[in-house]
């Protein structure tokens, strides 16, 4: 997602997209230890992976899911803060959390 956000401001269903990717990983128990927009990839025609699972574990649910969605939101925020004002905003973080919600 960082590649994607520097180079254009990512659409709504991008957004909805990478949080119901998100939300299936986090009802299957898969804690990304190191949720962050380097390890959230968008693919050109819009497909989103998620890579880095090398501290990773798969869990019961809990407050973990908590922590890594406002690990990520941090690090959009940081990443997003020297770019163009388009790139993030709570309109944006809005979304991704819809798509998580609906997943």
């Amino acid at each position: 997602m960082s590649a994607a956000l520097a180079a254009k401001a990512l659409e709504s269903p991008v957004w909805r997209d990478m949080g119901s990717t998100v939300a299936r990983l986090h009802r299957l128990g898969v804690d990304h230890a190191d949720l962050n927009a380097h390890n959230i990839l968008v693919g050109a025609a819009g497909s989103i992976s998620v890579i880095d699972f090398d501290r990773g574990r798969i869990r019961t649910p809990g407050a973990w899911r908590g922590r890594n969605l406002r690990r990520l939101q941090r690090s959009i925020r940081k990443i997003t803060s020297a770019l163009p004002s388009d790139r993030f905003s709570p309109a944006d973080w809005e979304c991704f959390m819809a798509g998580y919600e609906a997943a």
